[in-house]
């Protein structure tokens, strides 16, 4: 009976030291291995077989029991943070080492010091974490800003600023943002100064005025506002004018007001109804007396016989007040107005449909806004080469107008999104018309390239020069040739000052502007 209880307590002991054992080896084996591993450089394995061991039994310290009388050190976080190091997982790395810390031996102090010099480092030199929803925001707002969708733009960098103010001043987002407010500021005005051309001026006023509330103080801007305000103050004028000579009778001169108030404000004309008005006054001014300020007919009058009589039958007063409306469409022109000038010349073809300086001015500038609005159409489409097309046909067409109306800036920006340069393109096109004979046309190309002239300013001076000197030679009033002539010898001496050395072409330049150029620059 006693041998057979010593036999079973046997059997009980041999069973539960089993189990133990059994136990203590998921931890005991995989943290050999991976402290073997280690030693042989094997890092990555032995992270693998530690974390084995760590899952198994995360509790570390030395003289741990493995099986009876058997013990080892089991430090498991302490190698791993050093192999964590070797393959360059820092944080992983320090998080080991933290928790390595209380259970050093003093033999693995220097290893674990060493280690946490490399790990302060490789933390400390590593750039901060980005914010990755701020990027994307970043990345979103500079495309706006490269496509021309400057309000858009604003509002994502407005929008960026609210996320993460620091992150927004350190990468210099406030000077991106200043450069979309500006873009939309020019945009708005462009097309204020397009509605202006189309005799839009309700909405020309309310483009500029959020212009100027998107980047006040601008002297475009501020132009254009005293332009709208003047056209405004003389349509009233010529309103209050035209009724006070109605209301007098003098039909002539109401008339004139009239039509000089419609050119002024088309719109507020439309809006006042004074179209009867002008229309009642015309008649009247065709059929009424004299002494009225309208027109004679010659009727009621017995003494209007011989030659008198014949010359008011033979003058058309229609083609009198043609030219007269065709007269004034000149005189704008050489203002800058243009919208105005189109006006008076679709004036001029409503009483005289035959007059062929209106016919050819209204087919000019019909084909010019054509041309601007298709380029500009097709500028928004993104379509950057056909656009640079089409605007560049529309300065060949009508140079100076083309400036006036503010295009050159967007023709040039065009032709550098195309990998062309603005001034090479503006010199070719002023050359054409110079072997056109059409100098003025050259100048209006010339001019505003002037300011981004760059390597080319000495040829934009010199044949800018060339083209007065021309303008000068066939100029009818002496004082037009010597202004004309003064122009084109300062440009000149700019052309030699840019490049000295530089040469006209000869077979462009006729000898006598070649020998004017060599004289400016002596």
């Amino acid at each position: 009976m006693k041998i057979t209880a010593i036999v079973a307590a046997l059997a009980l002991a041999l069973a539960l030291g089993g189990s133990a054992y059994a136990q203590n080896s998921r931890w005991a084996d995989p943290y050999q291995k991976g402290v073997k591993a280690f030693e042989s450089g094997k890092y990555a394995e032995a992270v693998a077989q530690l974390e084995r061991a760590v899952a198994a039994d995360p509790k570390a310290g030395p003289n741990k029991i493995i099986e009876g009388v058997f013990r080892t050190d089991y430090f498991p976080y302490y190698y791993l943070a050093l192999a964590y190091v070797e393959l360059q997982q820092f944080d992983k790395a320090q998080q080991n080492l933290d928790k390595a810390r209380s259970t050093l031996s003093r033999q693995q102090q220097a290893k674990f010091t060493d280690a946490e010099s490399k790990i302060k480092i490789a933390l400390g030199s590593r750039p901060p974490q980005r914010n990755a929803e701020f990027d994307n925001g970043v990345r979103d707002a500079d495309a706006l800003l490269s496509g021309r969708q400057f309000d858009a733009a604003i509002k994502r960098f407005d929008q960026l600023r609210a996320m993460d103010a620091a992150e927004y001043g350190k990468a210099g987002l406030a000077a991106r943002r200043d450069e979309a407010v500006k873009g939309l500021a020019g945009q708005l005005t462009d097309e204020a100064r397009a509605s202006i051309s189309a005799s839009r001026f309700k909405d020309a006023l309310a483009k500029l005025q959020q212009a100027d509330q998107v980047l006040p103080g601008q002297k475009p801007v501020t132009d254009l506002l005293a332009e709208l305000k003047k056209r405004e103050d003389d349509y009233q004028r010529l309103k209050t004018e035209g009724q006070a000579a109605f209301s007098s009778r003098n039909y002539s001169s109401a008339r004139d007001k009239f039509e000089q108030a419609r050119t002024a404000h088309p719109e507020q004309f439309a809006s006042d109804n004074l179209g009867a008005r002008l229309t009642e006054a015309s008649t009247l001014a065709s059929t009424g007396p004299r002494g009225a300020g309208g027109v004679s007919t010659g009727a009621g009058n017995a003494n209007n016989t011989g030659n008198a009589s014949t010359a008011t039958d033979t003058v058309d007063p229609r083609v009198v007040e043609g030219r007269r409306f065709a007269d004034r469409a000149k005189q704008l022109i050489t203002q800058g107005k243009y919208a105005e000038a189109d006006a008076a010349y679709a004036s001029a073809l409503k009483v005289d449909a035959k007059n062929q300086e209106a016919l050819d001015a209204v087919e000019k500038a019909k084909k010019f806004k054509g041309l601007r609005d298709q380029g500009l159409q097709l500028n928004k489409a993104k379509n950057a080469a056909a656009a640079q097309k089409v605007l560049g046909d529309a300065r060949n067409l009508d140079a100076a107008r083309f400036e006036r109306e503010g295009l050159t800036s967007t023709l040039d920006a065009l032709t550098k999104s195309i990998g062309q340069e603005p001034s090479k393109l503006a010199l070719q096109e002023a050359l054409l018309a110079l072997l056109k004979g059409d100098a003025q046309k050259s100048i209006a190309i010339l001019e505003p390239a002037l300011s981004s002239g760059g390597d080319r300013a000495a040829s934009l001076h010199a044949y800018l020069g060339v083209a007065y000197a021309t303008r000068s030679l066939s100029a009818p009033k002496p004082d037009d040739r010597t202004r004309l002539r003064e122009k084109a010898v300062e440009q000149f001496k700019l052309a030699a000052s840019a490049q000295p050395g530089y040469e006209l072409s000869s077979r462009i330049v006729s000898p006598a502007i070649i020998t004017i150029y060599n004289e400016a620059r002596r």
